[in-house]
């Protein structure tokens, strides 16, 4: 026959949750506990945003449990001030409604992406506390609504970066100005002819890295948008030559003056179709235009010489239009 054996076990008797467990190992098993929460699948960020969810939790106190969502203190409501927002409520001993601002300070954490590179995260620590102890932490996401345009945009800004980096051509002149007359006053006989401004300007190129052979001339080909789209109608293309400017190898070369005032006119001719061309904003200027693309071939040797390997430029050039006075 066994001999009897005596145990001494703490059997809690107050303060206890619905439920808990009977036969206690001591006062920790009361500490609460963040479950997981339900509501929204993150946080949104921003001075006038807020986000409302429901935690769940065990072992909450009714009457002095306080949480803390990224370094606020979330309010119960206090019947001494009815009119106080409150951004906490118990449900139950299992079940919190939390309202948290947008304003909460993030923790940043790094992840690990499938394609084996780094990425950071913010998530807003959750800690609920009684007087029993101090809860898990439960992290909840945090994301800021602008961030994937943001990120988007710097994307964008590095490849262009990484783009002119690399590209042989580049135009050191982006902004060409055009004037331009209107002439005839009725509707429907109404035209535009090219205007001199009285500014000289010149539209140059640059080569990313001169080295070894210069050539003797460039041929550009500006791509430009049909005005008014029509099935089958593919960009206009407008041709110029460029020659050497500043000396033969400082690498930049400049539009010839009759080929800058063919590319005037042909870009003023370009605008024909646009029946909103003769409004102008503010009486000078239109709407402006920018190319699509530009496109380099290098010729080296007189007369027709020898084409080298066509690339882009990095930038397109941009068209401003000035109205001039009528014609007389």
């Amino acid at each position: 026959m066994l001999p009897l054996q005596t145990q001494t076990v703490s059997v809690p008797y107050e303060s206890t949750a619905a439920g808990f467990q009977l036969f206690t190992p001591g006062s920790q098993s009361l500490v609460p506990e963040l479950i997981g929460f339900e509501g929204c699948d993150f946080i949104t960020a921003g001075e006038k945003a807020s986000t409302s969810l429901l935690i769940h939790t065990k072992r909450v106190s009714l009457h002095e449990s306080q949480l803390v969502a990224g370094g606020v203190a979330l309010v119960a409501a206090d019947p001494a001030q009815p009119n106080a927002p409150a951004t906490v409520e118990v449900v139950s001993r299992d079940v919190l409604r939390v309202k948290i601002p947008g304003t909460v300070t993030p923790t940043r954490l790094k992840r690990w992406k499938e394609d084996g590179t780094e990425d950071i995260e913010d998530y807003v620590e959750l800690y609920l506390s009684t007087p029993n102890g101090i809860s898990n932490r439960l992290l909840i996401p945090y994301t800021d609504p602008d961030k994937a345009k943001k990120q988007a945009d710097e994307k964008k800004a590095a490849e262009a970066a990484e783009k002119e980096k690399a590209a042989a051509y580049r135009l050191e002149d982006p902004i060409l100005r055009v004037g331009f007359k209107a002439v005839g006053d009725q509707p429907g006989t109404r035209y535009v002819v090219p205007a001199a401004l009285p500014s000289v300007q010149s539209v140059r190129l640059r080569l990313g890295e001169p080295s070894g052979v210069m050539p003797t001339r460039l041929r550009v080909t500006f791509k430009f948008a049909a005005v008014k789209e029509e099935p089958g109608r593919g960009p206009i293309t407008v041709q110029a030559e460029a020659l050497p400017a500043g000396g033969g190898s400082s690498g930049f070369y400049a539009i010839r003056d009759e080929d800058l005032e063919g590319l005037t006119a042909q870009l003023v001719r370009l605008r024909q179709s646009d029946p909103g061309f003769f409004e102008t904003v503010d009486g000078k200027t239109k709407a402006d235009a920018e190319s699509q693309e530009i496109l380099v071939t290098p010729v080296f040797g007189p007369d027709k010489g020898l084409a080298g390997v066509t690339k882009t430029a990095a930038n397109n050039l941009k068209v401003v239009y000035m109205k001039k006075m009528k014609a007389d």
